[in-house]
């Protein structure tokens, strides 16, 4: 109780009563406070996980919202555009695609993707460079470019447009849901493997600065400490779905935001309270004057 109160008065203290006691009940439950400052961020190594979870699933959740808004707002639409301009004469067969007509041209792009057929003019202005050859498919960005293989099939399939957009959208909005599924997940799985790396060296910090924490509590304030930097990270994120900024200036943010889940963690570490010393008064020093006669000092 007294590491529960000690943490408490970091954040915000408890109203006293005229007669000295709290004016709330200090088992209740913690309040729904996001680890928004270092004290708060150290508190979450004692409230219960459920908090936490709640608070990693509004972060994620907003995520989420954003990766639909840009595959509804702009990969869709650009997407059937593509479609729109795609070869009647489009098969695969034995694991390659084939058509008449030019092959290398463009299909459609904006400033976030750009689609064609062929590898030979693949540089442009767009953030997501989306190229379909014979063989393989090619995706080209800021960090560079990567092939990918078509796989194998047996026998021969029709891609004309009218089944490919007839595809896209009987599967589109299973698509989204799976595109939005799996960030939540990736994310919940990268605050707890990060969580775990970091609550570590926490901890083995605390077992040499003499600071009272567990692993367990290390690790969940390890991942607290993380979800301030999601938000930041949400914030850039939105910023380039709206078209603010660019997908450079959206890198800068996944390297600050980052680097702010460290600061906050190295903060929230130091607010972690100190181990009380079992010795309340040195017996080899001398006695305060006044104080009863010390028999372990010298006259």
């Amino acid at each position: 109780m007294p590491l529960i109160q000690t943490l408490d008065s970091m954040s915000h203290p408890e109203p006293e009563h005229q007669d000295g006691s709290p004016a709330k009940d200090p088992k209740s439950s913690p309040p729904f406070w996001p680890p928004v400052t270092f004290g708060r961020t150290a508190r979450f190594a004692l409230i219960p996980y459920r908090v936490l979870a709640a608070w990693q699933a509004i972060a994620a959740a907003s995520a989420a919202l954003l990766l639909l808004f840009m595959f509804e707002k702009n990969l869709s639409p650009a997407w059937e555009a593509v479609v729109e301009e795609w070869p009647d004469s489009m098969s695969w067969k034995n694991g390659k695609l084939e058509w008449e007509g030019e092959a290398n041209r463009e299909l459609f792009g904006t400033r976030f993707f750009a689609f064609r057929l062929g590898f030979e003019k693949s540089e442009g202005t767009a953030d997501w460079r989306i190229g379909f050859g014979m063989t393989r498919w090619q995706v080209c960005s800021l960090f560079g470019c990567a092939d990918f293989r078509y796989p194998a099939a047996a026998s021969e399939r029709s891609l004309n447009r009218i089944e490919v957009l007839a595809w896209w959208h009987a599967w589109k909005s299973w698509i989204a849901a799976a595109l939005c599924a799996g960030a939540i997940c990736l994310l919940f799985l990268s605050w707890g493997v990060l969580g775990l790396m970091y609550g570590t060296l926490v901890w083995f910090a605390s077992i040499f600065s003499d600071r009272i924490i567990t692993l367990t509590g290390a690790w969940k304030m390890a991942q607290a400490a993380l979800v301030p930097a999601a938000f930041l990270q949400a914030a850039f994120l939105a910023a380039y779905c709206f078209g603010f900024t660019d997908l450079l200036v959206l890198l800068f943010g996944s390297v600050l935001h980052l680097a702010l889940g460290i600061v906050y963690l190295i903060g929230a570490a130091r607010r972690v309270p100190m181990r009380p010393s079992p010795l309340k008064e040195n017996p080899f020093t001398a006695a305060a004057p006044g104080s009863p006669k010390n028999p372990f000092t010298t006259q």
